[in-house]
């Protein structure tokens, strides 16, 4: 099942979120994020376009931030031509 049906039927609010790397290609700046809980551990590549709360992310290039809990993440699923995006919202905490 690909893993914006498992987040679905989970519920994002029910799952755990870690820093997994920060990535820039070209014009393109996201986030790997580790996604667990008892039945799921996946990657989730995160496009963020507004960075509140993650401005020390972006500035360190997630140096000295990988593994630290995002807690309260959000982001919004966007499905466009069979492709997943996964487009972040809001964070209420990061925990290292």
């Amino acid at each position: 099942m690909a893993l914006e049906k498992r987040i679905q039927t989970i519920g994002a609010e029910n799952l755990r979120y870690w820093l997994k790397a920060y990535v820039e290609n070209e014009s393109q700046e996201y986030l790997l994020v580790n996604v667990q809980n008892d039945s799921l551990c996946a990657i989730m590549k995160l496009t963020v376009n507004g960075w509140n709360k993650l401005e020390d992310i972006r500035q360190k290039k997630g140096i000295g931030r990988r593994g630290a809990e995002l807690d309260g993440l959000t982001f919004t699923i966007h499905k466009k031509n069979g492709d997943v995006d996964f487009v972040y919202e809001d964070l209420s905490w990061i925990i290292d």
